[in-house]
């Protein structure tokens, strides 16, 4: 007996029935006097809609323009659409040079 779309979609949305996490990391590139503004956009904007933040990490970026702050992001039963207007708000911000996000491997 073939599978009904909602079983289909239960099947993909977890894994023997847990809900899965998905886990992001988001990149912000600003120069190092924007380091301060950009942390709070990251705490503002990327712990609603059920994201959690896991680590905010800073380095050199690539280039040796400006500071990449990386923040990583798990949440449950998140979509990539939810993430990606998240960014969206972040981006929209003045004083940022990249930004950017990826998916992290499911454990």
């Amino acid at each position: 007996m073939p599978s009904t779309p909602l079983v289909k979609l239960i099947k993909r949305k977890t894994k023997a029935g847990s809900a899965i996490i998905r886990q992001y990391r988001v990149i912000l590139t600003c120069l190092p006097e924007g380091e301060g503004a950009a942390r709070n956009l990251i705490l503002r904007v990327l712990t609603l809609g059920g994201l959690h933040l896991s680590e905010i990490s800073a380095r050199a970026a690539e280039g040796g323009e400006g500071i990449d702050l990386s923040a990583t992001v798990t949440g449950e039963g998140v979509t990539e659409a939810g993430l990606e207007q998240a960014v969206q708000r972040i981006a929209a911000e003045p004083g940022l040079i990249r930004v950017r996000w990826l998916a992290l491997e499911e454990g």
